[in-house]
């Protein structure tokens, strides 16, 4: 069964989480799955490969974005889109997912992080607080 899988990263140079994230979407569409990237910074060296790759790459090039633009930018996303899976690769990305109102039907978030999380800010305690129900499943890639 073909599954539409939306990838959600900070960044498409060639850094830890980004790196990871590239193999797997291209071990995922070799195997026939549907995956979208959206990299919440502009396009990097990864985006040319996964494109080669057949993977379609979505970026907010504008400089300045912060959280709300991204998040209203991903909701939009969603709704075109309307993905099986949403994974994020990082604490950012998964606060934009977060904020993005990922509670939509059938909608799975899986939150990847770099590390064990630090405490974070009480501004991101507090987000993490109000929307980490919207989690399904955790890794840790270190």
């Amino acid at each position: 069964m073909t599954q539409r899988l939306l990838q959600i990263v900070d960044s498409l140079h060639c850094v830890e989480p980004s790196t990871f994230m590239a193999t797997v979407s291209r071990a995922l569409v070799a195997q026939g799955d549907e995956v979208d990237v959206f990299c919440l910074a502009g396009d990097g060296p990864l985006g040319r490969d996964l494109r080669v790759a057949g993977v379609r790459v979505l970026t907010c090039d504008s400089p300045g974005r912060h959280l709300g633009q991204w998040s209203w930018r991903l909701r939009r996303i969603l709704t075109e889109l309307r993905p099986d899976i949403v994974h994020a690769w990082t604490d950012q990305a998964i606060r934009v997912a977060q904020l993005a109102a990922l509670r939509g039907e059938g909608t799975r978030l899986i939150a990847s992080y770099r590390s064990i999380p630090r405490r974070p800010s009480w501004l991101a305690e507090s987000v993490d607080r109000l929307l980490g129900g919207r989690v399904g499943a955790c890794t840790v890639n270190s």
